[in-house]
């Protein structure tokens, strides 16, 4: 048979599409239609690549000049090459079509992503910021070449990938260079305006409507319009008809974007003015300028909840600004200085550890005043993680890790810069000495001294802030400033005992500990009964005083204390954190989770929030949204290990191996020195079968620093190989230094059970892990692992109703979860009921649980030979999400 021939384009029905051809572009469909002509995908044969052509008009194709000047201005935009900009790649003449070849751009219209399939919504201000500064890059990129756009709209705007989620899709503007001279000769019945008029009703200048030829400005009067669409959820000047838009667009001022219930910033609101202005010398002279004052007003609103608390504190600089002028002498104030280079500046990304403050003496209240300082040390400069190429690890994993050198901060964090330091009291001063070190080298690259006098904590902590941020060489605009200098309250003693508080709160293994937290942070509250982070802390403490007795009636006063903080300011992340963690831990997840999300709102750079309101997700069942969680948290800390380790967590839980041991391998890059992402990945790899990796992996985790996780993954990559001595071993070594002891325990008496000789072992070891388990029901009843793994504790004892209880509890709790599928499994083959079991399994491949994991459990050595068993081992893993 004779190979079909390409045809041309001209005249083409939609079903010959797939044989026309232009040149070495073959047509694959056709995407759009308009004014400016059809719009076709194609694939250009000889790049092996996607494109897309515009071809021109019926009406248009004859005009020799508009051909020769969209050919002129086509050569000068493929000039154009920015990552916002969809770049034109050739033009071409073929059989009288003229033909313009750009880049192909798959996602959805910014006009597709405001609608959203029904009316017009406002966009969340997050997502807004992502994709405005995108466009106005795209647009300055343009503008510094003199191309001048003509016709922005959202209809032009592309959002490539998954719009309006997590992963920030990323904006390509399109038809650069082609709007301004398609308007030669355009129909004013179609337009609403007059002829040779580049652009849309609606998204025109006032000058250019009124005959000016079209500018940088014009263009950024139409992204103007295009951004009040986005916040306000309508068009500005929207009438109905055309016509009726032009002439609010020439008469009547843009409304305000803001409307109850929503209240945007007045920083935005400036913004947005200033882009719609009538006269054109009064908006933003270039889109690079634009693009600035957007970056400064997102950092601002990252920054926006602490300023709110902030106001008592302007009273007090106002009154010592009096103080001064009347000649009192007072503790010299924030002298912000532009940073001079002292060698920092050769590391691109800076990821930085603050270890606690060591005291020179005995005073265990000077150590708890060191423990504090660092603390607020390093939550104000994390506050500078969002607009700074800066990453601050977490002041709790610092004191979980009990990390106290730059050494174990590189090797357990993957930091490459360290800042130490040290406070001796003499007298009535309080010296402190802090220096950056080179985790790698560990030189040192600067160090400095501060002396101030006992009693005056917003001096010592202003002065050392200060001195951080020059060592840092940050560069820090207004606001910034004024939230590194808020302490939130204005009793000096108060902050002192709340310092303190923060101290002891870090280490409450030591003698003192909780009690000497409690005592601080009432104290603080007395002093001043507004002061909410003090509260907070006193909420903490209550609720760690619970976690380590197990005393019930903590629960009530952290319970209280939390939700007084949030009484005397609703926007303070640490209260919505504090509260949150005491609901997660009684069961309430739902209510949890909504606090952790506010506390994510107020503080977005917070790794405590975005992990604690992944773990409420979790809780819930709610897998998608913790796993967008975790993946925000990655955004916003890209260069930090633990944000990947939690996701391959996730995806281990979810049986999503592939996705899991990627993750995990990304937090070992990161941190290789980190004994955790190392015990994850070898859990990995247990359940995927590859015990060689899994041991050599975990064998790494231990030398690091053994933990009762890393010996427990150890233990099973043993028992799954049958090696019951080596699998008892790790189990009793994870054993004793577990802090779970509920799973541990199991899996040690696990071992026991199906080791030879020594089933009489196991008994004891089920009754511990039952023991721990119960005590941790008694206040959170909610808990599916607890329950997951009792349930499996009593079957193995041959305790059928207890079993069953437990492992209903869960399936209501997390009905798809596969391990609980292949936990219930397990249940039912130990109490006899072996078609139940094998239904179970055959839930948990459905799930994507590991075929390896079922081969090698040796709780189903009794159905090797069953021929459904047989059968789920066979089957194809289910497609994993990528």
């Amino acid at each position: 048979m004779d190979e079909k021939k390409p045809t041309a384009v001209t005249s083409l029905p939609t079903d010959e599409l797939a044989t026309a051809a232009a040149g070495r572009y073959v047509f694959v469909a056709r995407i759009g239609v308009g004014g400016m002509g059809e719009v076709y995908r194609a694939e250009d044969t000889r790049l092996k690549r996607p494109v897309a052509i515009k071809r021109l008009p019926i009406q248009k194709r004859e005009d020799e000049r508009l051909r020769s000047r969209l050919q002129a201005e086509a050569e000068r935009t493929s000039a154009l090459n920015h990552p916002n900009v969809a770049v034109i790649y050739d033009v071409l003449e073929e059989q009288r079509d003229y033909l313009i070849v750009m880049e192909y751009v798959e996602g959805q219209t910014l006009r597709e992503r405001l609608h959203g399939g029904d009316a017009s919504r406002p966009m969340a201000i997050e997502e807004f910021f992502r994709l405005a500064i995108q466009a106005a890059d795209g647009l300055a990129a343009a503008h510094e070449k003199g191309i001048v756009h003509c016709d922005i709209k959202p209809e032009n705007i592309m959002l490539t990938g998954s719009a309006g989620s997590d992963a920030a899709p990323q904006v390509k503007i399109l038809d650069f260079g082609i709007a301004r001279h398609m308007a030669a000769g355009e129909d004013p019945t179609q337009t609403g305006m007059r002829a040779g008029i580049a652009g849309t009703p609606g998204y025109v200048s006032p000058e250019v409507i009124l005959g000016e030829p079209p500018s940088a400005r014009a263009d950024i009067f139409a992204l103007g319009v295009t951004f009040y669409e986005m916040l306000a959820g309508h068009h500005p000047f929207l009438t109905g008809n055309p016509l009726g838009a032009v002439q609010r667009i020439l008469h009547d001022d843009a409304p305000s974007i803001s409307k109850p219930p929503t209240r945007y910033p007045a920083a935005l609101e400036k913004i947005v003015g200033r882009m719609l202005a009538k006269e054109p010398e009064r908006r933003y002279a270039s889109a690079a300028e634009l693009a600035k004052d957007l970056r400064a007003a997102q950092t601002d609103l990252v920054l926006q909840p602490a300023a709110k608390r902030r106001t008592r504190n302007a009273i007090l600089l106002t009154a010592a600004l009096v103080a001064i002028l009347a000649g009192a002498i007072f503790t010299p104030l924030f002298v912000w200085k532009r940073p001079k280079p002292i060698g920092v500046s050769r590391i691109p990304q800076k990821h930085l550890a603050v270890l606690p403050f060591r005291a020179i003496g005995e005073r265990a209240e000077d150590q708890a005043y060191g423990d504090g300082l660092t603390e607020t040390l390093s939550a104000k400069l994390t506050s500078l993680t969002a607009a700074h190429q800066l990453q601050v690890a977490p002041p709790s994993e610092i004191h979980s890790l009990k990390i106290d050198s730059a050494e174990k901060a590189r090797r357990e964090l993957g930091v490459n810069l360290v800042i130490e330091g040290s406070l001796q009291r003499a007298g009535d001063t309080l010296r402190v000495n802090y220096s950056l070190v080179d985790a790698a080298t560990k030189r040192l690259v600067r160090s400095d001294t501060i002396t101030v006098p006992v009693g005056d904590p917003f001096a010592l902590e202003d002065q050392v802030v200060q001195g951080a941020v020059r060592m840092l060489e940050l560069e820090i605009h207004e606001k910034e400033r004024e939230h590194l200098g808020a302490h939130g309250t204005d009793v000096r003693e108060a902050y002192d005992d709340y310092l303190k508080g923060l101290g002891y709160l870090q280490n409450p293994d030591r003698p003192e500990g909780l009690d000497a937290a409690l005592d601080a942070f009432n104290r603080a509250v007395k002093l001043d009964g507004d002061y909410a982070a003090a509260y907070a802390g006193l909420g903490q403490s209550y609720w760690m005083k619970y976690r380590t007795t197990k005393d019930r009636q903590w629960v009530t006063s952290a319970n209280q204390n939390c939700r007084r903080s949030l009484e005397l300011d609703p926007g303070l992340a640490v209260g919505h954190i504090c509260l949150g963690e005491v609901l997660m831990g009684t069961g309430a997840y739902k209510d949890a989770a909504a606090e952790f999300d506010l506390a994510t709102t107020y503080e977005p750079t917070s790794d405590d929030a975005f992990r604690d309101l992944a773990d409420a997700y979790k809780l819930l069942g709610r897998m998608d949204e913790a796993e967008r969680t975790l993946q925000k948290a990655i955004q916003v800390r890209p260069q930090y290990y633990a944000g990947y380790y939690r996701l391959g967590v996730l995806y281990a839980q979810q049986a999503r191996y592939a996705d899991a041991i990627a993750q995990l391998r990304r937090a070992t890059e990161l941190s290789p020195d980190s004994p955790r992402p190392w015990s994850s990945l070898g859990g990995a790899l247990v359940v995927t079968g590859d015990y060689p990796a899994a041991i050599e992996a975990l064998q790494r985790a231990i030398s690091i620093r053994p933990t009762w996780s890393a010996y427990s993954n150890l233990g099973t990559a043993q028992l799954y190989q049958r090696n019951y001595p080596a699998a008892i071993t790790a189990f009793e070594q994870g054993a004793s230094l577990g802090s779970q002891q509920y799973i541990v325990l199991g899996n040690l008496a696990r071992a026991y059970y199906w080791a030879p000789g020594r089933r009489a072992d196991a008994e004891s070891a089920y009754r511990r892990a039952i023991a721990a388990g119960d005590q941790d029901l008694k206040v959170n009843p909610n808990d599916a692992d607890v329950h997951i793994l009792m349930a499996t504790d009593h079957a193995m004892l041959g305790e059928r109703a207890d079993a069953l209880a437990h492992l209903n509890t869960a399936f209501k709790l997390r009905p798809d979860d596969p391990e609980a599928q292949f936990q219930g499994a397990i249940v039912y083959n130990q109490l006899g009921d072996r078609g139940q079991a094998l239904t179970m399994l055959e839930r948990a491949a459905a799930r994507g649980y590991s075929p390896a994991e079922l081969r090698a459990a040796p709780e189903f050595d009794s159905l090797r030979n069953d021929p459904r068993f047989q059968a789920l081992l066979a089957r194809p893993q289910p497609k994993q999400k990528f």
